[in-house]
């Protein structure tokens, strides 16, 4: 299984969103850890759970509920450069983004 683990930064350059995309067999899964703002972000609890979000949409081969866009883009107005409109907070059979894609080709 191929993993690839970046963060999203906030305003104040704390990494408040972490997310995961792995690919096995040709089927890539994403995993998004948001770290809410009353929180001290943490990398390695945003590991973590964004990991095993995206273990989780293997398992079940399934998205999650979509994550309200005013909620994410209270924690970072970054987001939408990096993931786009529809954000899941896991997501079966996603489709890498350009900078995913990029980070891919990257260590290939």
């Amino acid at each position: 299984m191929q993993r690839i683990e970046y963060f999203i930064y906030d305003d104040e350059n704390r990494p408040r969103i972490t997310v995961t995309l792995t690919e096995e067999c040709g089927v890539y899964c994403r995993g998004i850890a948001i770290c809410h703002t009353d929180e001290m972000p943490n990398k390695k609890a945003g590991r973590l759970f964004a990991n095993e979000l995206a273990l989780h949409a293997h398992i079940r081969k399934d998205n999650a509920v979509m994550i309200p866009s005013y909620v994410v883009l209270k924690h970072c107005k970054r987001i939408q450069e990096f993931l786009g409109e529809c954000i899941y907070q896991f997501e079966y059979n996603a489709t890498p983004t350009y900078h995913e894609m990029a980070i891919l080709c990257k260590r290939r």
